[in-house]
């Protein structure tokens, strides 16, 4: 399937991009694939006295041949794209060229059978004529075809066409389409997984003793007793005699029972590759299924170049790692990762702990890349520590700290949100007995309600708490709305009739509870001096306005706990709630100056509540972006509670987990990344092709030889034809013989889990690793990460 890529316009951006033709990337790879950056040619070994020992004889054979001589070599490679390319092109035409070989041998052992009959037919009934000369004759022809067979014998064996397959074989296995203008994260030509560019299984294409032949050197040495039969038969057919025939009988014998066809060789290891993946595919849903993960990544690369003009953060390089495991949507090492502004619209949640790098690694790195996009507010907050002081020397940054600036926590809130998040943070609704936390929230609304009518000086939180406990403040306010007003106003009327009627109907040692229940959650506030301003403060009051950040502001909120304690997490809190409501009605009467706003913040479990769980599912459609750090889930969930802690968790596109995290936490991070469809092997006479090619790479005899060097003259040909397919020499005996293969592999098909939870803390033992899943352009981009940490001085 060959999708068709729109073509929008630059932009400029952190992540540079490509600006060449379409299929730029894309041939640049391909070329890097079938280069012959080693040609093959005779060589002397060492130790052999300077002669062209057996693996230089099949070099010289193949001397004129257009594939890499690492076809002739063990098979060496680290599991890249590249590599991998790289051995199933070479030593998959130097296949397809020994194939034909195969062919024009049989063609001379029966050319020189032709030569033969004729003088086996003369009336001398196969005398031969000067036979000392005929013997130097036939040495003669020997040596010359041997010596020739490169410029003769071998010419032609190779083809364009030929090429041209293996060169469409590499592209639809292991590349797919970079458009023009596609950002550098995702200009990743290479494919991963089990699927082709068509939409098949690799099994369709390939097999994985496609990416380990090294039969060339048995193709080589029978071109002796095949050009030996030439000179024998031509020979015969000059001087006479019955030799050359007999000799030619015995090397076809002898070829019939040792060489296998190696056309029909192929056949049989590409069977049990199909074994394998066919139902695997079918079971997945077959081409439909297929073309839905093609299609997806057309579509990403659609959208990201469509969001080429926003600019993106970058949070470090890829490893790799998941797509060593064929992750469909993993990229390959050594490419940036990163969110553009349109991704971060669905928000980023970062988990690590203590000292695992989400300040270092993450928030800080991040800050400063948002701090220079032009037309983006940022609002940074710190549940516990001082992040927004390391972040103080941004351009424009203002720093709302109670000890420097006084602003209202109630300016721009409504009155039930103003006392649903005080309640949020300072008696969660799995703490206090339920009857005295409903009664104290009642009182508190009405109270609020009252408050934010009278407006003036009594519009502040001091005034709120006090009038729970203040018959007389509460006439006072009363008096300053009037009649009239509290009849027009529903809101108004019901906090009204509580106070008249609900709250007098209580007897004196409840309401007294109540109130006291209320004032002690106003007073975790009034406990520090400077925050004391900030509760009495009015909305006129302000001395600097968050609201800002909705025109492109930047401002860090100090509250550290070390010196505010929980009476700082509450007033970010309300601080949070008051940039909300901004937002919010900002959405009912758009301005022309209207800017993204991106909020971040650190320890966000201590200032989570209800609304950010509403605020994140519509933030997309108000211009918000969070990007929340916190140690565990676990503490999102005491904060919340389980159902709203769900939301909150799940309400985040993309997650970052460094180290540190709890076994819980752990399990959420893997059921992010989800599951993919793959055929696991558990018995199998064949495998995966690409497991297997990278398997036979790294253990085994084959790896152990490119060390051990005493191993190297036991891996023979015909060991690695009875390797290949677990037991192809047996299985094309069959084939020749109409056999059925009655041998099939067992495997495990389904959808396996990409990474599991239990082994989160091996994945990320290296300092400064961090396992993502992203919603990059809308589409999954997930794999390990380094990151490129900042550290203050």
């Amino acid at each position: 399937m060959r999708a068709v890529h729109e073509n929008v316009g630059s932009r400029a951006g952190v992540f540079p991009h490509s600006t060449g033709a379409l299929t730029m990337v894309t041939e640049a790879a391909l070329q890097k694939i079938t280069a012959v950056e080693t040609p093959t040619r005779p060589l002397a070994r060492a130790g052999t006295g300077g002669w062209i020992d057996r693996q230089g004889f099949t070099g010289f054979v193949f001397s004129r041949q257009p594939f890499d001589a690492l076809a002739l070599s063990l098979p060496a490679h680290d599991g890249s794209g590249l590599a991998l390319a790289r051995q199933v092109y070479h030593r998959t035409l130097a296949r397809l060229i020994s194939a034909r070989v195969f062919y024009r041998q049989w063609a001379c052992i029966v050319a020189g059978a032709a030569l033969s009959f004729p003088a086996w037919w003369t009336p001398e009934h196969g005398v031969t004529l000067y036979p000392d000369l005929a013997v130097v004759v036939e040495l003669a022809l020997f040596v010359l075809l041997v010596v020739s067979l490169p410029w003769v014998l071998m010419r032609g064996v190779s083809s364009e066409a030929l090429i041209a397959e293996m060169t469409g074989v590499a592209r639809r296995c292991f590349l797919r389409d970079i458009p023009a203008e596609t950002p550098d994260d995702l200009s990743d030509p290479w494919r991963h997984g089990w699927l082709t560019e068509d939409c098949r299984p690799l099994s369709a294409e390939i097999s994985e003793a496609d990416a380990r032949f090294r039969l060339t050197s048995v193709r080589a040495w029978w071109w002796l007793p095949s050009a030996g039969c030439l000179a024998a038969g031509a020979t015969n057919l000059l001087f006479g005699g019955s030799f050359a025939l007999m000799f030619v009988g015995v090397v076809a014998g002898l070829k019939l029972l040792l060489d296998s066809n190696p056309t029909a060789a192929r056949v049989v290891e590409l069977e049990a590759a199909e074994a394998v993946e066919a139902a695997a595919f079918v079971e997945a849903g077959g081409t439909a299924w297929a073309e839905a993960n093609e299609t997806a990544r057309v579509r990403q690369l659609n959208e990201a170049i469509r969001q080429n003009r926003e600019p993106v953060v970058r949070l470090g390089m890829s490893t790799g790692l998941l797509a060593g495991r064929s992750d469909f949507f993993a990229p390959s090492p050594g490419l940036p990762v990163g969110l553009s502004r349109e991704d971060l619209r669905t928000h980023l949640l970062v988990f690590g702990g203590t000292g695992a790098g989400k300040t270092s690694g993450v928030l800080r790195p991040v800050a400063r890349q948002v701090a220079a996009w032009d037309g983006t507010g940022l609002v940074v907050f710190d549940g516990k520590g001082s992040l927004p002081r390391e972040v103080s020397d941004l351009p424009g940054m203002r720093m709302v700290d109670p000890a420097r600036v006084t602003i209202s926590i109630v300016k721009g809130l409504a009155p039930d949100v103003l006392v649903d998040t005080l309640i949020d943070i300072v008696e969660p609704a799995h703490g206090q007995d339920p009857f005295w936390r409903n009664g104290a929230h009642a009182l508190l609304r009405h109270s609020a309600v009252l408050a934010e009518a009278a407006g003036g000086l009594f519009w502040n939180l001091a005034t709120v708490g006090a009038m729970a406990a203040n018959a007389s403040l509460r006439q006072q306010v009363l008096s300053s709305i009037g009649d009239a007003r509290v009849a027009a106003e529903p809101m108004l009327a019901s906090a009204v009739e509580y106070f008249q009627y609900d709250w007098k109907e209580m007897d004196e040692r409840t309401r007294g509870g109540i109130a006291t229940t209320a004032q002690t959650w106003i007073s975790t506030l009034t406990a520090h001096a400077d925050l004391l301003k900030w509760v009495r403060a009015t909305p006129a009051d302000d001395e600097i306005s968050l609201e800002d950040a909705l025109s492109g502001g930047r401002f860090g909120v100090l509250l550290p706990a070390y010196r505010y304690g929980r009476a700082g997490a509450v007033a970010t809190a309300l601080l949070k709630a008051r940039l909300y409501g901004a937002l919010k009605r900002r959405a009912e009467s758009p301005a022309q100056n209207a800017a993204p706003v991106v909020l971040l913040i650190d320890e966000a479990q201590e200032v989570a509540t209800r609304e950010d769980a509403a605020m994140l599912s519509i933030g997309r459609s108000l211009g918000l972006s969070m990007i929340a750090a916190t140690q565990t889930m676990e503490g999102v969930i005491e904060k919340l509670g389980d159902q709203v802690a769900a939301r909150w968790l799940n309400s985040f596109g993309s997650v970052l987990a460094l180290q540190g995290r709890s076994a819980e936490t752990d399990r959420f991070v893997a059921g992010k990344l989800g599951v993919t469809w793959r055929p696991r092997i558990e018995t199998a006479q064949g495998a995966a092709v690409r497991t297997a090619i990278v398997g036979q790479a790294v253990s085994g005899a084959l790896a152990a030889a490119r060390k051990q060097p005493s191993l190297v003259r036991h891996i023979t040909p015909s060991a690695l034809q009875r390797r290949a397919g677990h037991g192809v020499l047996e299985g094309t005996m069959r084939f020749l013989r109409g056999a059925a293969n009655t041998e099939r592999p067992q495997s495990s098909l389904g959808p396996a889990e990409i990474v599991r939870g239990a082994e989160l803390a091996t994945l990320l033992a290296e300092p400064d690793t961090a396992l993502v899943v992203l919603n990059r352009a809308r589409v999954p981009w997930r794999d390990v990460i380094r990151l490129q940490p900042t550290h203050t001085p």
